[in-house]
Order: structure tokens, then sequence, then C-alpha cells
């Protein structure tokens, strides 16, 4: 009795469940499975937008933020190029100030009028007064006149062809930015170089250079150079050369007398019966 009773409840179940089964709607269905298939798509294309415009905004950000570098590094270089140009015009304007005068130059490279190589020579000092002895005052020695741009009148004997025996190829390869050096007397008139000038005499007899106060040079080497005092040459005077120091930046005209030092600035004479 209890395995008819448990078959015919089943029967029944199965039963209503065909009955429910015959009601659903089908068409129900296909609307169901249709609006999953739309909310897909319109999620889908919504995503999509979404996903591009944040791209586009990454995207944008990512080229603003290389924009903004090298607008800095744009910015940094000009910064640079000003302040090279700033320092270049103050080079500049230092160096088109007024040049100092030659003892300044001197100076300033350490050099002066005494040799600063050895001990200095002191000068002698003059013998003292012999009663009813005249000492003869110290007489002036003719020199030539020294005006830039100018030759002064020499004599007819001194007289020379400048250009006999100077070859300008040959000049400019024995010369040095660190040593003195001759230059030809057109050189010296033009002043290309912007150098400052000055003028020396040398005497002969003594071999002693000075400077137009009569000043001694006995650093000479430092000033006009070894083996520079070749007379005549790149000039029309067999007394004159002219010498330029690009380490002091100046340029020479030295003449040559010949005559004594000792004799005819400091008054000494040599008195032959002695």
């Amino acid at each position: 009795m209890a395995a008819e009773q448990v078959t015919e409840q089943v029967a029944q179940s199965l039963e209503e469940v065909a009955m429910v089964t015959r009601r659903v709607d089908l068409r129900g269905i296909g609307l169901f499975s249709g609006g999953l298939v739309v909310g897909a798509a319109v999620g889908f294309y919504f995503g999509y937008r979404w996903n591009k415009e944040k791209l586009k905004a990454e995207a944008f950000r990512e080229s603003a933020e290389e924009v903004a570098t090298l607008r800095k590094v744009y910015q940094d270089r000009e910064r640079r190029h000003e302040e090279a140009r700033k320092a270049e015009m103050e080079r500049n304007k230092a160096s088109t100030e007024e040049k100092p005068s030659v003892d300044e130059v001197m100076r300033q490279k350490g050099y002066t009028s005494y040799s600063s190589m050895g001990p200095v020579e002191e000068e002698r000092p003059l013998p003292p007064p012999v009663p009813g002895v005249v000492t003869p005052p110290r007489r002036p020695v003719a020199k030539p006149p020294f005006e830039p741009g100018t030759t002064p009148p020499r004599a007819e004997l001194n007289q020379k062809d400048k250009m006999d025996g100077w070859v300008y190829a040959q000049e400019l390869t024995q010369r040095s930015p660190s040593a003195p050096y001759i230059i030809h007397q057109d050189e010296f008139d033009l002043n290309e170089s912007g150098y400052d000038q000055a003028e020396y005499t040398y005497y002969d007899i003594d071999d002693v250079l000075t400077d137009t106060d009569d000043t001694v040079l006995n650093n000479r080497e430092n000033l006009i150079g070894v083996n520079t005092l070749r007379w005549g040459h790149g000039t029309d005077d067999w007394d004159l050369v002219y010498i330029r120091n690009p380490k002091l930046e100046i340029e020479f005209r030295i003449w040559r007398l010949h005559q004594s030092f000792e004799e005819n600035v400091l008054g000494h004479q040599n008195d032959p019966a002695s």
C-alpha cells in the first residue's frame, strides 16, 4: 500500500510539472533572451566608448607632460645662451677699455726697469769733486724724435732699401707668440696689432739699452728678446730696428747711437793719459 501511494504521488507531481510546462509562453523566453543580447550589446558599446575616452585622456596627459618637459629644456638652453652672450659682451667691453701704459704693463707682467733675475746693479756714484776742478755737466744726447706713425729724418749715409733682405714668408715662419721678434717698418707704422708702442736707444760703445728717460734697461732679454738687434733689417736705416713683444703687447722702435752712455749721459770721461 505504501508503494502504491508513493507511485501515485510521483505521478501527480509529474502531471503538475507537465501542466506548468505547457503553460510557459515561448515568446516570453525569446523576449528575455533578446533583452539579454541587447543589454550585452549596449553595455559593450558604452564600455568601449568609456575605455576609448579614458585612453584619449591618458594620451593627452602624457603629451602635455612631454610638451612641458621640452619647454623647460628649451627655456634652460635659452637661459644659458643668454648668460653666455652677456658674459661675452662683458669680456668685449673690458677688452675695449683703454690699455694701460707701457710701465703699467711691465709692472703687471712682473718686469721692472731693472733686472729681477739677479742682483740689481746700483747706480755708480760720481767721484767726489776735486778742488779747483769743475765737473763737466751731463751733456744731452741728440736722439731722433719719436712720433708714432712717422719716420724721423736721418743721415743719407744710413738710408737703405727697407725691403732689402726681407722676405715676409720666411719672417712669418720664425715668429712665435711667446717670444719677441723683428717686424717690418711698415708693420710698426700701420700698428694693425693695436699694441702699445715705445722707443728705446742703444749705445753700441758700452752695449747699453735705455728708455726715453735714460733709464738703463737691464732686463732687455725679457723686453726685446735675444739676437733681435739686427740693425737695418726691415727698415730704411742701418741704425734702426723694430721689435714686437707679443707677451707684453708692446712694439719697440730702437735707435742705435755710435756713442757711449757713460760719457754722453752720465758725464764720465775716460782720461787717455790714465
